[in-house]
């Protein structure tokens, strides 16, 4: 009797190496799917990346278009739109134009509004340099939290609710030396101390002027 031989290319043996073989086709396949996936999400990251930058680009050219009001601005004006002052690097006429905005956006709009008195703001503030750079960011803050188009509401809660309170109490800490009637250890003018109290309004018809008088003279021309 002649006995039966197992044909090898049909058998488990065979059949256990193709599957083995199709698992490492299905593996291989797997790593390059998750390869691919991975190049897509860094290129995914990439475009939001570039579309990120790009509103931002849009953003500022817009708020420039709306400062703009499709009319030419002087420079003055073209200025003032929330830009920090660096104070050390004005000459004598930008510091005068700085200092005119500075006391108008005090006198007019600042201290009647929240009603700032002699005791917070020292009527000898601008012989104080480090008073100015307080108040000067200070306005600017409020230049880009209402002045600048699509500017963020929480920009504006930020200015009441943050930089005001701790403007105001590093002022009294630049000045905690002088009072109503005195800078540092001089005396103010008679007239002032007798008539004007810690709880007056802090008006710029009271306040010292020569101190800014002293810095436009200090710079260059």
């Amino acid at each position: 009797m002649t006995s039966h031989v197992p044909n090898p290319a049909t058998g488990p043996a065979a059949m256990l190496t193709d599957t083995i073989g199709r698992v490492a086709v299905v593996e291989s396949r797997v790593s390059q799917l998750g390869s691919d996936l991975s190049e897509t999400a860094a290129m995914v990251a990439d475009v939001q990346s570039v579309q990120a930058t790009q509103q931002e680009q849009i953003s500022r050219l817009a708020t420039q278009v709306s400062l703009l009001g499709g009319t030419p601005l002087d420079e003055e004006e073209a200025e003032d739109s929330g830009q920090i002052v660096d104070w050390s690097r004005l000459d004598r006429a930008a510091a005068e134009r700085e200092w005119q905005r500075l006391y108008e956006w005090v006198d007019g709009w600042l201290v009647p509004t929240y009603g700032v008195t002699v005791g917070q703001l020292r009527l000898c503030w601008p012989h104080h340099p480090a008073v100015r750079e307080e108040l000067s960011w200070l306005r600017c803050c409020w230049v880009a939290a209402y002045r600048v188009p699509g500017a963020s509401p929480a920009a504006a809660a930020e200015w009441h609710t943050r930089w005001l309170p701790s403007c105001l109490d590093r002022i009294r800490q630049h000045t905690k030396q002088c009072s109503s009637g005195r800078h540092l250890q001089w005396h103010l003018p008679e007239e002032l101390r007798h008539a004007v109290s810690d709880a007056d309004l802090s008006r710029a018809a009271y306040w010292l002027h020569d101190g800014r008088d002293a810095d436009l003279a200090a710079r260059q021309e």
